[in-house]
């Protein structure tokens, strides 16, 4: 049910208490004045006819008020706070700031193999090293 726009109540002038009879009769009533266009009309009088439909009408009548008194008082010291300063507005850096990547830098530095050193530590060492010595002995069947 939207909130926006006329409740189907003010579209027909009708009170809650309407029965079907008075639902007819503010209908063609509201056709005749002509202040809504007549889908909406029709619209409305569907709405209140569906019993879901008008409790759900009912409910959103008899709503209270959207503000409340201790709300405000609640947010009181909220409204008082300064707002947060306004960002500085983007300013990028310096060209001279930025990384340069050139392609023949980058294959001049990947050209050459790491030393072996470098290799050698990222090696398993010998104790931690996966092997079928530890797995369980398995019987393949014939």
């Amino acid at each position: 049910m939207p909130l926006s726009g006329p409740s189907p109540y003010e579209i027909l002038d009708i009170d809650g208490s309407a029965g079907n009879a008075e639902l007819k009769a503010a209908q063609s009533r509201a056709m005749k004045q002509r202040r809504h266009r007549p889908n909406e009309v029709a619209q409305a009088a569907a709405q209140l006819r569906d019993p879901e439909k008008r409790l759900g009408w009912d409910l959103l009548e008899h709503l209270p008020p959207q503000t409340s008194d201790a709300l405000a008082s609640v947010f009181a010291p909220v409204e008082a706070e300064q707002p947060l300063p306004l960002p500085e507005e983007y300013q990028p850096p310096a060209p001279s700031a930025l990384v340069v990547l050139r392609e023949q830098d980058l294959v001049a530095d990947w050209a050459e193999l790491p030393p072996m050193e470098g290799l050698s530590a990222l090696r398993v060492p010998a104790p931690y090293r996966a092997e079928t010595s530890v797995l369980p002995p398995v019987e393949i069947p014939e």
